[in-house]
């Protein structure tokens, strides 16, 4: 194992990551990206995110293990005090975290946080279950800020030509889309937000959660036109279409009257014309549908809403001006439609 100085750069065998402050950040395994950071986090009642202070951290080049003590303090105070050590072996990366609590507050969440990086988008991934069951999915190609994997204990996909599978203890975890708030990323984090919260906790509380993340390098185990072992690709169905994709947003930025909403498109590197027509897109037959019109004339707005066929609740509508992709109250009015959404 050798480190290097500057940004704490640490690597052994095939693996390379950086020490950024407490976290281990960039992970990557024969040089393509695998992580982008793994945390131990504190969320309190009010879901502030305790600030962590290091109070130790060494590398130990002979037992290739790194440990990371931290303090995580709310306003000075510390609530929990962490040990993170990480050890290194060919193809496996573990991280074993205890958090001790050292005084009495209420959390919302307290554990091990995994980064996925935002590049995943659209790749398959296979869910593995505390009950031994198995869950066909992929990473979100659109941003959906909701939970494309819950109940989770590990995790199957593919990174590149690496192979990743990654075994999560000490608690029940789920993956959220991450990609519209400042740290863009899928993020695997421990407690489910179905769970009742917040939780009172006493001092002498510990919290123990452990990961292990293997690696393959050679063929991706998921990903475009591939599956993962044992697991069969998500069926995508069209639930109704009467016309073309609005135009995407502009690459150049534009001022807009429109301040405080703005819907932009993330996909899409062609550029139809847009008219009067909605679509919606749904990986399961029954999940809630996004509804957006835009108008087919400049200017105009007067145009009628259908409600989207088939069995599936449209849960978001949006009308839109063709030029700025903004969508006014007033706009939603002159398209016909009445205030009310059924979901």
């Amino acid at each position: 194992m050798t480190a290097t100085s500057n940004d704490e750069i640490v690597s052994v065998g095939p693996w390379r990551l950086a020490l950024r402050g407490a976290e281990l950040a960039d992970v990557t395994f024969r040089g393509t990206l695998v992580l982008r950071a793994i945390r131990f986090v504190v969320r309190d009642h009010d879901w502030r995110t305790a600030d962590d202070t290091v109070l130790t951290r060494t590398v130990d080049g002979d037992d290739e293990r790194i440990r990371i003590e931290t303090s995580e303090r709310y306003d000075g105070v510390e609530v929990v005090r962490t040990v993170l050590e990480v050890t290194v072996d060919d193809d496996t990366l573990r991280v074993a975290a205890v958090g001790t609590v050292t005084r009495a507050f209420r959390r919302n969440r307290i554990g091990l946080v995994v980064l996925h990086p935002p590049t995943l988008a659209g790749q398959l991934l296979t869910v593995r279950h505390p009950s031994g069951g198995v869950t066909a999915t992929a990473f979100p190609f659109w941003i959906a800020p909701h939970q494309p994997a819950v109940d989770v204990a590990g995790l199957d996909w593919a990174a590149g030509p690496v192979a990743l599978s990654l075994d999560l203890t000490g608690d029940v975890f789920e993956t959220e889309d991450q990609r519209n708030w400042t740290d863009a990323s899928f993020k695997t984090y421990s407690t489910p937000l179905a769970e009742p919260f917040p939780v009172a906790i006493t001092p002498g509380t510990t919290v123990r959660q452990g990961l292990t993340l293997r690696a393959t390098a050679g063929g991706p185990a998921g990903g475009p036109g591939t599956r993962s072992p044992g697991a069969a690709s998500p069926a995508r169905t069209w639930r109704h279409s009467t016309g073309p994709l609005p135009v995407p947003w502009s690459r150049r930025r534009r001022r807009s009257s429109c301040s405080r909403v703005r819907h932009r498109s993330l996909r899409a590197r062609t550029t139809p014309t847009c008219s009067a027509g909605s679509r919606s897109w749904s990986s399961r037959p029954s999940a809630p549908r996004t509804s957006r019109r835009c108008s087919p004339r400049p200017g105009g707005t007067r145009v009628a809403l259908p409600w989207t066929s088939g069995s599936s609740p449209t849960t978001r509508c949006c009308c839109a001006r063709r030029s700025t992709r903004c969508s006014r109250a007033g706009r939603w009015r002159a398209s016909g439609r009445s205030t009310r959404c059924r979901t």
